[in-house]
């Protein structure tokens, strides 16, 4: 660095001149240094988190998609069509490819799903507490028999606990239709009572082709459940997401999450005595001068 005033050369992370005091322009503390570095890893943590939420969320439907054709099948054909299915592939390889791909659809499907609860779950706690931890809710969530009371538990607390904090804040808040719960409820019992008749009785060959309509209506209709979830707690996430940048610390104001540190206090200390002060007062140690 050239000193503009005394035109001496000296270090560029020194804040004056050595020669002649002048300030150093260019100069920038280490305090505001380490405040810049923190916004931007906050700033893109928040922009990260956002952005892989949104990507858990598309995957988790585009596999939704994908498994739907293969979890009607076993449904309406059973496991026994399945188990023969598996026999054949051993022998005959031209059967292996639609195999591998029943199989691999829907545990992609299962495993989108749980790291988009998981990954939500996560992400809620930095706003609320849920009654979830997010190991315990992918834990629960893969519950057999009992899911579909599971399934609308974990939704109403997530949803519940985002539309306080968005309502408090005056923001939009994405509502899940009322069809929604009563649709999970319904169509995953009702489909776990259909799986039982069609693989353990005889009345899939009596009613064959109800099994098949029955069937896929409520495959379509459980699905169809699970998407719009996603989709609508996805998009309270990314509302979240933009409260939390108008309140973030590094912008001077302060936070109205609950679980946000308070950077500032204040001394209820009783203000101590000038020196002056205590020169007024006639001590033993401190007498007067006679006038």
């Amino acid at each position: 660095m050239i000193c503009k005033k005394c035109g001496r050369e000296y270090e560029d992370d020194m804040p004056k001149c050595l020669w002649c005091d002048a300030p150093n322009e260019d100069y920038v503390s280490p305090s505001e240094i380490y405040t810049n570095n923190a916004a931007k890893q906050i700033c893109n943590a928040q922009e990260n988190g956002l952005c892989e939420c949104e990507i858990l969320a598309k995957s988790a439907i585009c596999w939704l998609k994908i498994s739907f054709i293969p979890f009607l099948l076993i449904y309406i054909l059973g496991i026994e069509f399945l188990f023969k299915f598996t026999l054949f592939s051993l022998f005959f390889l031209w059967f292996l490819p639609p195999l591998i791909f029943i199989y691999y659809s829907l545990c992609k499907a299962i495993y989108k799903c749980c790291a988009w609860l998981y990954f939500v779950e996560k992400h809620q706690h930095h706003f609320f507490k849920t009654n979830f931890l997010p190991w315990q809710a992918v834990f629960c969530a893969l519950a057999p028999f009992v899911f579909p009371f599971v399934h609308c538990y974990i939704f109403r607390d997530l949803l519940a606990q985002q539309k306080n904090v968005l309502e408090k804040n005056k923001l939009k808040y994405s509502k899940l239709p009322r069809w929604v719960y009563p649709a999970v409820l319904v169509s995953g019992i009702a489909i776990q009572i259909g799986f039982y008749i069609v693989n353990f009785t005889q009345m899939q060959d009596v009613f064959f082709s109800e099994t098949i309509i029955l069937g896929s209506l409520l495959c379509f209709i459980l699905y169809a459940s699970y998407i719009k979830v996603i989709k609508v707690i996805t998009a309270n996430v990314s509302t979240l997401h933009s409260l939390a940048s108008a309140t973030s610390p590094t912008t001077g104001t302060s936070s109205d999450f609950p679980d946000a540190p308070c950077n500032t206090a204040t001394s209820d200390e009783p203000s101590k005595a000038t020196p002056s002060d205590e020169l007024d007062h006639d001590t033993p140690d401190n007498q007067q001068r006679p006038t």
